[in-house]
């Protein structure tokens, strides 16, 4: 079973970053590693991070250089075979990595995908739907 990584890049994400976090931990496709590059943050991020009690997750911090080298840093410390990325205020329904690692392995000419998005309007809580490309 392949090792995945996923890399998520962390600035001042207080709000939302527990609810990403807890997402990406309860895929169904569990052989991960969660890589958290906190990109400066001055707010409690940092300690929200290091409250949820998951082996799988390795934070790190940086002085504030912007969410690519936040990123880059966090390819630099990946060991899976596959990178997903998550930005800190999204989250992922359980079975995002085993629906891309299958198209992955059924459509060898694939280098990268994403997926459809809900977008939800937090004042007002409207939905709507964005295709992508699976």
């Amino acid at each position: 079973m392949e090792l995945v990584s996923i890399i998520i890049p962390l600035y001042n994400s207080e709000k939302y970053i527990e609810e990403t976090l807890l997402s990406v931990c309860k895929q169904s496709y569990e052989n991960i590693e969660i890589i958290v590059i906190d990109d400066g943050s001055s707010d409690r991020s940092s300690s929200i991070v290091k409250n949820i009690s998951d082996t799988r997750i390795s934070y790190y911090h940086q002085k504030n250089a912007g969410v690519s080298a936040a990123r880059n840093l966090g390819i630099t410390k990946a060991t899976g075979e596959y990178l997903f990325f998550v930005d800190s205020d999204d989250v992922w329904l359980p079975n995002n990595i085993a629906l891309k690692l299958d198209c992955f392995k059924n459509n060898k000419h694939i280098d990268w995908l994403f997926g459809a998005i809900e977008l939800i309007d937090e004042k007002f809580l409207n939905m709507s739907r964005v295709s992508g490309l699976i």
